[in-house]
């Protein structure tokens, strides 16, 4: 070691990645000066590295509200629940919402701005499936 005590950078950048903690709030939780901290995360691609793991959770979330919508409006179909016409057209509409949802996350994702089209669209779609 060069002058710089032992440190478990490993276990710090997870702390980092798995956590919404700031840089200036680990460096002080570790005891580490937030240059020190600043210049590894940097140098590693920490904020990076968040950014891509918050937007694949993201992802994974809206993936799950969506099948569960789609699999209340599949249960509601098959059970062959008495539905009035009006319940058809809101199933029909909520199915080609659905459709052109993933159709805005792929021309999104093809762009860029992904991120901030999928935080939206989980917290509708979260309040619609209840």
């Amino acid at each position: 070691m060069t002058g710089e005590k032992y440190r478990d950078w490993e276990r710090i950048r997870q702390e980092y990645l798995d956590s919404s903690i700031s840089l200036r709030a680990l460096a002080e939780s570790r005891g580490i000066s937030l240059s020190t901290l600043e210049k590894r995360s940097r140098r590693e691609g920490w904020q990076q590295m968040k950014k891509q793991r918050q937007l694949e959770l993201g992802s994974a979330r809206l993936e799950q509200v969506t099948d569960k919508l789609l699999s209340s409006i599949s249960r509601a179909i098959d059970q062959g629940e008495k539905l009035e016409a009006r319940d058809y057209k809101a199933l029909t509409s909520a199915v080609k919402e659905l459709g052109e949802i993933k159709e805005q996350l792929r021309s999104a994702g093809l762009k860029g701005g992904r991120e901030t089209l999928e935080l939206c669209l989980s917290e509708e779609l979260e309040e619609l499936s209840g």
